[in-house]
Order: structure tokens, then sequence, then C-alpha cells
């Protein structure tokens, strides 16, 4: 008898109480930063910093009970800096480039859609149950594509002295197209509004991809809305 009572009560924690599922959407912004370890010279930045790039989220997702749901999710970063990206060092005296000949770089697509699995438990020191914390965990796939382009300084004299540096582009030298998947979580807090609209929440988090090259994460803000 004991026993059973013990293994009843270990279940009511485990075991989240059965509620109606429900579809919801979410629209995000964040901020990505990277640190990556790798101080090697192979490539024509240094891979020291990587960050500072804006993104923003669309997706749906589906609450099956009130601690587990599934998300699908697409972001794009938005003015992506690639110094930390490996892009071959070699290209100057491939391309036979100059000593004023610069390297630029021009993103075509740093995108990611991603499944991601939810856990939703109630934050231990709220009593309105307006908090709770959020994990997230799954698989994104993620496609980049970007040109390397050689330019070269172009000096416009002013009178009195001024000068203005242009750059000037070539054709692309080297074009990447890389595609592939990488597991990625995520840590947060949602808060529920109920004296404003109770089918809406508000989430603050941090978000890591397990990616290579540079390692990428990013603090995020999401607004979800119950269909």
């Amino acid at each position: 008898m004991k026993r059973t009572i013990a293994i009843v009560f270990l279940l009511s924690f485990s075991i989240p109480a059965i509620a109606t599922p429900y579809w919801y959407g979410i629209a995000e912004i964040y901020l990505g930063f990277s640190k990556d370890s790798d101080d090697s010279d192979d490539s024509y930045a240094s891979r020291n910093s990587y960050g500072g790039n804006f993104g923003y989220r669309l997706g749906i997702g589906l609450q099956l009970n009130e601690r587990f749901g599934i998300e699908g999710q697409w972001d794009s970063i938005l003015g992506s800096d690639l110094e930390g990206l490996d892009i071959p060092g070699g290209l100057r005296e491939q391309f036979e480039l100059t000593t004023d000949q610069g390297l630029g770089v021009d993103v075509k697509t740093n995108d990611y859609l991603s499944v991601l699995g939810t856990v939703t438990i109630p934050f231990p020191f709220d009593n309105t149950n307006t908090v709770k914390l959020i994990g997230k965990a799954g698989l994104s796939y993620h496609w980049l594509k970007y040109d390397v382009s050689p330019y070269t300084n172009q000096t416009e004299q002013f009178p009195g002295g001024d000068f203005k540096i242009t750059p000037v582009f070539d054709d692309p030298v080297y074009e990447l197209d890389e595609k592939g998947f990488t597991p990625m979580v995520s840590l947060g807090f949602r808060y529920t509004a109920r004296s404003w609209f109770q089918k809406t929440n508000f989430e603050l988090g941090l978000a890591y991809r397990f990616t290579e090259k540079p390692r990428e994460n990013n603090i995020f803000v999401t607004l979800r809305h119950r269909f």
C-alpha cells in the first residue's frame, strides 16, 4: 500500500495536468552575439569576435498540455557581421590580388528553419501564476550564402586638402552556399499580463545554436498569442 501511494505521489509531479491543446503564433526579435576560440590565421579576418547582429523569428506552436508543446520557427539574421566565418586565406594569392586590394563579403542569405520541443515550468516564487520558466530544444536547418569580392580603395581629393575614400568592388571571386543541421536550445521566462490580454504572453530569454564557427548565441524577446 505504501509503495502504491509513493508511486502515485511521484507521478503527480512528473505528469502534467491534461488540458485542451491549442495553437499559438510567435513573433520575435533578437540580438545575436558570439565568441570563437579559434585564433588561427587561415582566414582573411580575425576569428576572435562575431556579433552585434539583429534578427527576427516567426513561427507557430501547438501547446499539448500545461507543460509540453512543439514549435516551428523560421528566422533570418539581418546585417550579418561575417567576421569569424571560414573564408580561405589563399584567395589573395590564388587570384593574384594586389596589396592595395581588400576582400569584401556580401551576404545573400542567412536563415534558419527550426523544430523545437517546449517545456513549461511554474516559477517557484510566483504566487500569481503569471511568470513561468520556458525551456526549448530541437534542431535547426541553416542555409548561408555569401559572395567574396575584391575591392580597391579610390581616393577623391577636394579643395582645402579634404579627401574621400570609396571602395570599388570587382566581380565575386568566391561564392559559398552552405547548408546543414545544428542543434538549438533556449531558456527563458514567460509573462502573462492577465489585466491586459489573457491570450497574449511575452517571453525573454537566451538561445544557443551549436554551430561550429562561430558559436552563435542570441538574446530574444517574443510576443506569443494564442489562437
